[in-house]
């Protein structure tokens, strides 16, 4: 565990579960879960909120390990928002594996596939090969998924 430090949230995404914040002295980004945040009475919060935290080492760098203090009054902007997402767009639906819990779609205006994951589609609701869909998405670790997706 490293010093306390103070950090500002650059953004953070309860559906997502995480975000990241920066560390002004050395400009290193950390991530942040939101296990860490509920543990200091938090379920979201703003960009730009000041946290006092301690950081330790990940899997993949710096995260934060705890927060010892919040500050709301520095926050920038009203609504949570992530740095990855996109806006809702159709997507043709290549194919979807219900028994497998996944499938992927075509989003035409951008020429890539995106990741459909099993638990954004309800039961009974799977789409079929060549339906259109809308869904928002993110850069994942293996390319691009899906954050929302709507069935007509």
């Amino acid at each position: 565990m490293s010093d306390t430090v103070t950090t500002q949230l650059k953004w953070f995404e309860p559906r997502k579960g995480f975000g990241f914040v920066n560390e002004a002295q050395t400009n290193t980004d950390a991530f942040l879960h939101f296990s860490v945040l509920k543990d200091a009475g938090y379920e979201t919060l703003r960009p730009g909120t000041t946290i006092v935290c301690t950081f330790s080492d990940g899997p993949k760098g710096k995260q934060v390990a705890s927060i010892t203090s919040v500050d709301e009054s520095t926050a920038t902007e009203e609504e949570t928002t992530s740095a990855d997402s996109s806006d809702v767009v159709d997507a043709e639906v290549k194919f979807y594996n219900a028994a497998k819990g996944f499938g992927f779609a075509t989003v035409h205006s951008i020429g890539k596939d995106v990741f459909l994951p099993g638990k954004l589609i309800g039961y009974g609701q799977e789409p079929e090969s060549g339906q259109v869909i809308r869904l928002s998405y993110r850069d994942g670790p293996r390319g691009l998924i899906a954050d929302s997706i709507k069935i007509s």
